[in-house]
This record gives C-alpha cells, structure tokens and sequence, in this order.
C-alpha cells in the first residue's frame, strides 16, 4: 500500500539557469551572441527534463517537482536582448512537453514553468533595465 502522498517526500528540482544574453538591437547580434542563452537556457532545461523523465523514481515513492524559471520575455519578447526571449519561450514550451510526457508514461512529476518580470535586482536584469534606457524606451510589459 502507498503512504498518502502528503507523507511522501518531495525532490524538487529547480532550473534557473541563464546565459546573461549581449543587449543589443538585433542588427548588432552575431549568430553566436544570439544564439548564447539557446545554448545555456534551452540545453539546461532540456537535458534535466529529459532526465526526470528517463530516470524517475519507483512510482509513489516520491514526488519529483521541476520548476523551470522562465521569463516574462518569453511571452512578449526582448528586443535589446538578442535571442533570449526565444529561448525562454523554448524553455516553456519544453516544460509543457515533459509534463504531457509525464502524464503519459504515469510517472508522478510535476513540471512548473514560473515567468518572472524583469526587477532591477539581479545582473541580468540590471543589464537590461539599462539597455532599455539607453535605447530610449521601456521594456515591454512582460519582459
């Protein structure tokens, strides 16, 4: 008999990777500055996904959460900020499949895509804020 899943113990996995993407306007951007958070972002989440989904637990045993820290970006672009909004995207799309992927094989994974706004708190972000202002405009609304 399973113990109630409020018994069971929980591993979480959390994906926060990032290339700190070149802020540039698309003109600018070379394939490989664009390409960048594509090969850091996508590939991380892509390859721990596929983990879990490879190598999961006994059924019931555990619950296995993986939360994929996305970005606002991916649902209404960057534009100063090269491919990174596309990878993003990517991200969430990838976590949707492995969470289709999870539900058909009956494993017990949880799979979360979370998709911040930009803050001025991070590197990242404080890198953005300022390629948006010297560009003279505001980031998107979701960026």
């Amino acid at each position: 008999m399973r113990p109630p899943r409020r018994w069971r113990l929980a591993c979480w996995i959390i994906l926060a990777a990032c290339a700190s993407p070149v802020m540039r306007p698309l003109q600018y951007q070379t394939w490989e500055t664009l390409s960048a958070s594509w090969h850091a972002d996508v590939k991380t989440a892509f390859t721990w996904l596929r983990e879990a989904l490879l190598q999961p637990l006994p059924p019931g045993s555990r619950v296995v959460v993986v939360v994929v820290v996305s970005s606002g970006a991916a649902i209404s672009g960057s534009p100063a900020s090269g491919g990174y909004a596309g990878s993003r995207a990517t991200q969430r799309f990838i976590a949707r499949y492995a969470r289709e992927e999870s539900r058909r094989a009956g494993l017990d994974i949880t799979v979360t895509v979370v998709m911040p706004r930009m803050k001025p708190f991070g590197d990242v972000d404080r890198r953005g804020v300022r390629a948006y202002a010297a560009r003279g405009a505001r980031p998107t609304r979701h960026t």
